[in-house]
């Protein structure tokens, strides 16, 4: 797999762009972009929003959950096949 650094993603109109920490190519075939977040502020959950209506793949926000323990959302963009936007996706990682 490869990735890339500060995707940058116009989501809807071009005043509305996200940057996301990484987009990740895995050997699949597949693709996502990733965030690393501390916290969510109002302006990141109006990106969530924008990209569930937009997002031209899935988003994984990753959060610090523990020592050594990360806590992974997917949120599904506009064009994945089955997507669940309205609550994401969670799942638990060791050693991202």
């Amino acid at each position: 797999s490869s990735w890339e650094r500060q995707p940058r993603f116009k989501l809807g109109t071009p005043v509305n762009v996200y940057v996301a920490d990484f987009l990740v190519h895995e050997a699949d075939g597949s693709t996502h972009a990733e965030d690393v977040k501390g916290f969510q502020t109002a302006g990141f959950k109006k990106n969530v929003r924008l990209w569930k209506a937009y997002g031209p793949c899935p988003l994984w926000i990753l959060t610090l959950a523990g020592t050594h323990r990360w806590d992974v959302q997917i949120i599904d963009g506009a064009t994945a096949p089955g997507k669940d936007s309205e609550h994401g996706h969670h799942q638990d990682t060791h050693g991202h």
